[in-house]
Parts: structure tokens; sequence; C-alpha cells
């Protein structure tokens, strides 16, 4: 059964027995004080009475009606439901009368005085695609013909050891939104140290004889990429949605090791996990991946507005995430690259089944429930490298190339809670076989709400150093 039916049943007899929403309370909770109501004021209501519905002088409350779902309950119940319902929105300038169709009544009032970020993009290039990326960042690119620099390929004369060290460690972004946070904070570290190499004439600058050579050497090389993405939501408070770590060590003498280390967390989870001491001259590691996720993360009692009381609420994370790996470590260096993928959304499910028991599913006469997705994050990174040295045309050529962007849209969507029923139109609801003489009336209550998303597009760096060595 669906959750939104366990809503159905739970309010309507929690309705009709009086229950009180104190037997719901917990510590987190979104009160009746965290909305403003759209109107202002109060509208009169008068109780309907059997004779508003019944022009039969035969029938009672005690006698059956039949609802626009087919169900059928008695005329008491529906009365107890209507009143209950309409009296509430009376309460706060709303003549349920005048409803037709869908009416947003409250929405959440954010405790964050945070504006909207304006739309970020960068000052540099526009990210590349995924596909240039990778063609840029790909061992036989590079050994068959070294793509073309952003700059002019240089000659350093000097037969000196030849150093690289990249890193960039920005402060984390933070978007918020309605009290909802994104915090991304990405770093990434390129390093190399190559000594000098001596050649005797020009057919030893080859692939082969250059990784003969620098077996003989100490030379070291890393490439590594870090990702924390975390998210802060109303009352559940913070959670980490996604984490990666990610290492690789090159080491050009015959005695040492290379190692490749990769870990990759969602939502504490691990997906991904990589951790290999390498004796080969070569190794690849290759992986490309996506994974499902629909994962509880938390729960909350919300207040509903019409059925004034509070609802228990869990919160799920879902979507997509992982990404692709093609990163190749050897004797003369490290070429890869690494593309995450993360596509997460917030989404709400009602619980009230739970907390009353499963004995009452009876007088399907009202609706209650939650709805809608936010999407806290979608987008894809891209981050590549090229350290270490390599032999193209008899040269010996420096690489020193990195490349990382990111291109994500942030906090778009709507979630919301609901109270529906059907309201009869006609003169004798025991006649009420015309399905003109029933209106469905449904109000929401929004806990956030935007239609458009943060972009944040940033080319974080884009720098190809490569050089031809006088070597």
């Amino acid at each position: 059964m669906k959750k939104n039916q366990f809503v159905r049943h739970g309010m309507l007899v929690m309705l009709a027995a009086g229950i009180s929403p104190a037997i719901w309370a917990q510590t987190k909770q979104i009160a009746k004080t965290d909305f403003v109501v759209l109107k202002t004021g109060t509208v009169a209501f008068k109780p309907y009475t059997a004779k508003d519905f019944n022009s039969d002088p035969k029938k009672t409350e005690n006698d059956l009606i039949t609802l626009p779902n087919k169900k059928q309950i008695k005329l008491s119940d529906y009365l107890n439901m209507i009143n209950t319902v309409e009296k509430n929105l009376a309460d706060i300038g709303y003549d349920a009368k005048q409803i037709k169709g869908t009416t947003l009544v409250a929405q959440y009032k954010p405790k964050l005085a945070v504006a909207l970020p304006a739309q970020l993009t960068t000052d540099k290039l526009q990210p590349l695609s995924t596909a240039t990326v990778q063609q840029r960042f790909t061992t036989a690119s590079i050994n068959n013909s070294l793509i073309i620099p952003t700059r002019n390929v240089l000659i350093k004369q000097l037969k000196i050891a030849q150093v690289v060290n990249r890193n960039e460690t920005p402060d984390p972004y933070s978007f918020t939104v309605g009290d909802y946070n994104v915090k991304f904070a990405p770093s990434f570290t390129m390093t190399g140290n190559t000594d000098v190499i001596n050649f005797s004439n020009d057919n030893q600058r080859n692939k082969d004889t250059l990784t003969a050579f620098v077996k003989n050497k100490n030379n070291t090389y890393s490439l590594g990429l870090n990702i924390d993405l975390s998210t802060n939501i109303p009352v559940l408070g913070n959670v980490t949605v996604y984490s990666l770590q990610s290492d690789f060590q090159a080491r050009s003498s015959k005695d040492s090791s290379h190692h490749s280390t990769v870990k990759l967390k969602v939502l504490e989870q691990v997906l991904i996990l990589e951790n290999k001491k390498i004796t080969t001259d070569n190794y690849s590691f290759t992986q490309q991946r996506s994974y499902n996720l629909n994962k509880l993360i938390g729960t909350a009692d919300i207040f509903m507005y019409g059925l004034n009381l509070v609802s228990p609420v869990n919160f799920y994370m879902t979507g997509t995430v992982g990404g692709s790996f093609d990163v190749d470590i050897s004797r003369t260096g490290i070429t890869g690259q690494m593309g995450p993928t993360i596509g997460q959304s917030i989404i709400l499910e009602s619980s009230v089944l739970d907390a009353i028991g499963a004995g009452a599913l009876q007088n399907n006469a009202l609706d209650a429930g939650v709805g809608g997705e936010l999407k806290l994050i979608q987008g894809t990174l891209n981050f590549a490298g090229s350290t270490g040295i390599t032999a193209v045309n008899k040269k010996i050529q420096l690489l020193n190339d990195v490349y990382t962007s990111f291109d994500l849209a942030l906090l778009q969507g709507r979630l919301y809670t609901y109270v529906s029923y059907p309201a009869y139109l006609c003169n004798s609801i025991f006649s009420a076989a015309d399905p003109n003489c029933w209106g469905i009336r449904r109000i929401e209550n929004n806990l956030f709400s935007t239609s458009a998303a943060t972009q944040f597009q940033l080319t974080l760096a884009d720098d190809n150093q490569n050089v031809d060595l006088n070597w």
C-alpha cells in the first residue's frame, strides 16, 4: 500500500477519535511557528449539519454515504472530517468554499537571512566537455602526438632536475536557499620530481630506452583529487553526502613500488575502495560506475495546516552518484582523468501509519501526505593531470598539464505537505451518483520552493606547461 494511503487512513481516524498531536511529539519538529500563513485574519465558520447534505428525512447521520473513490462511510464521520478541516482553514483566513483545486496556504519561514546567490560563472574558459578532457589526458594521445598545449612549447636549456608542484585548495563553496545549504569542498594536487638523464645519441630518445634509464633514478610523481560535499537540512542538521579521496603515486626506481588509493563514500557507505601496492612497471586504474541511492537520512514532525497537527515525516536521499576514473601509472609518470558525477535529491515520505498503529485502516475520506523533490545538487566534475616525462619524435618532453572544472546546479525544486478531501456540492449526499456533485479541495504547505537552480560553473585550473627538455 502506498504511503499516502497510510496517511489518509490514519488522519481520518485521528480526527474522529480526537487523538492528541502530543503523542507524536519528538525532539525534531517543524512547528506551526515555523510557517507563515499567506492570508491574515479569520473568516466566519458555521459547522455543517446533516441537513446541509441530506434532503431525505428517512436518512440519519448513521447511514452510509458513497465517496467519489467508491468507499462508504457514515455521514457522521464525513461531517466530523469536513468540519474539522474547514474550521481550521477559517481560523487562518480561508473560506474553504472558495478553494477550487489546490491552494497554497502557508510557507516555511527561513531562519537564515541569506539571499539566493547570483548565478556563478567562471571568468576563465567555460568547462570543457568530458570527451575533450579524456582525449587530452590519455597516454595514447601523449605518446603518439602530444596534444597542442595552451601555451607555446618552450625549450628548457639548463640540464637540471625538473620539479612540478601543483595544488589548489580553495575555501569551501557554500550555497544557501531557504535554510537548506550545500557546501562543496574540492582540492587537487599534482607533483613531480625528475632527475636529469644523459643520452648519448638521438636514437636513445624513445619510449623503451627512456623507461630503462629512469629505473635507475629516484623520480617520484603523484596525482590526487579530494571532494567533500555536505548539506544542512532544517531541523535534521548536517549530512555528509559525498566524499572522494584519491592518491596515485608513481616511482621510477626498479626497486620501488607504485601506489593506487581511491575511496569513494556516499552517505557514509563505501562504494569504491582501492588500496594497492604495484611492483610492475605499468598499472591502470579504470572504473566507470554509477550507484542509485534511496536512503533514509532523518525524520521530523511537521505541522500541517488544515489538520492542525504534526505529522511524522521521513527524509530520503535519492539520486545517482559515481563517475569515471582512468589513470595510468608508469615508471615515467602519471596521466589520468577523473569525472565524478553527482545527482542527489531529497524526497519526503509520511510515516503516520507507524505512529498510530496498523489497525486504523478505515474511513477512507481524507488524503494527507507529503510530496515534491528538492534537487540538492546535479552535475559533473572533471579533473585531469599529466606529470612525468615522455619521448616524442626523438625529443624528451616534461609533462606538466592540469585541468579541473565543475558544472553544477544546486537547490532547485519543491517540498510540501498537503491535505485534500471531497466536498459535496449538491442537495442529497445519499443520491450522489453524479460525479459533478463532488469537488476536491486540496491545501498545501510549502517546506521549500524555488523554480530556479543556482548554477555553479567554474574552471579551477586549465594550465598546460608541457616543455621540451634540452637533454
